[in-house]
This record gives C-alpha cells, structure tokens and sequence, in this order.
C-alpha cells in the first residue's frame, strides 16, 4: 500500500488528516490492530510512503484526502 502512498503524495499533492490528540490515534491503531489487521498494514505502507515512522500518533492515514 505503499505505492497508493506515493501516488497520493507525489501526483496528487495529498495531505495527511491529522488527529486532534494522539489518544484517537493509539485507540484507533489498536481497534485495527484487534479487528482489521489487513487495514493495518497498508496503513503503515502510506505513513513509510510520506516518511513517517509507522508507530505515528498523528496523522491519520486510513483515509486519504486531496484538496482539490
């Protein structure tokens, strides 16, 4: 999921939503982590795509915006 990452970064200029305090992101990281594992992973391959480490607390990156 990496690739989508890249995509959205680089050809549509997309920017990450972020969260108004981490502790929506560590709860959301372990609902997935508890209910849907296969989201988790590409999820992690977007923040690698828009160098964040893959244990970031900000940024959301199960959906993708673009401002068009």
């Amino acid at each position: 999921m990496q690739c989508i990452g890249i995509l959205a970064k680089n050809e549509y200029d997309t920017e990450l939503g972020v969260y108004d305090d981490a502790i929506y992101a560590k709860a959301r990281l372990k609902f997935l982590a508890q209910n849907f594992p296969a989201l988790l992973e590409p999820s992690q391959g977007v923040l690698r795509a828009f160098g964040l480490p893959t244990d970031d607390v900000v940024h959301d990156v199960t959906s993708l915006t673009n401002d068009l």
